[in-house]
């Protein structure tokens, strides 16, 4: 008899779910979302930032027809032979060329300039960052000083060193032009 009354009795609906369930179901799809948007762009923040790019580095200016030391001596066949291999954009020659020149003083932070931007344009930082941090920056005139402070935080920044490229191409910016800082 149990089993007939069961079969009349009218069916009740579900019982409504708490109200403070419904929300907890709609969070439930939003708060994993959420996290995937912000880890799509953490990373292509990380794998879209502009990155170091040889090409960005500015051509030093010509040094002239011939580079002469302060006793007016000609300086070495390599030295000559290499600025002009870099005026050309010729840049095995010049790295070849450069690298086996001899010089002192300012010939030679011209020298270390030069060979290290044709490392830098050549793919090869961690060179051209060694070449770089020897140079006695307030000793090099303009306009070399400014375009090897930009080819100095291109390679700090090729080389992993973000912070110290960040800080210095902040500089370049806010120095006025001919005044003279080292980084």
């Amino acid at each position: 008899m149990r089993a007939c009354a069961a079969a009349d009795a009218p069916r009740r609906a579900p019982l409504p779910l708490p109200l403070a369930a419904a929300p907890r179901r709609a969070w439930a799809h939003a708060v994993p979302l959420a996290a995937a948007a912000v880890l799509a762009i953490a990373l292509a923040a990380v794998f879209l930032r502009p990155a170091y790019r040889a090409e960005r580095a500015p051509w030093l200016p010509a040094p002239g027809e011939q580079v002469f030391t302060r006793e007016g001596e000609v300086e070495d066949a390599h030295l000559t032979t290499g600025l002009a291999a870099y005026a050309a954009h010729d840049l095995a020659t010049a790295d070849r060329e450069l690298a086996a020149a001899h010089a002192d003083g300012g010939t030679e932070r011209l020298r270390r300039l030069y060979l290290a931007h044709v490392r830098l344009r050549r793919g090869d930082a961690a060179s051209a960052l060694e070449l770089l941090r020897g140079v006695r920056w307030l000793d090099v005139p303009e306009p070399w000083r400014r375009d090897g402070l930009v080819l100095l935080a291109l390679a700090l920044r090729a080389t992993g060193h973000t912070a110290s490229a960040d800080s210095l191409e902040h500089a370049l910016k806010t120095v006025p032009p001919g005044t003279p800082f080292a980084p």
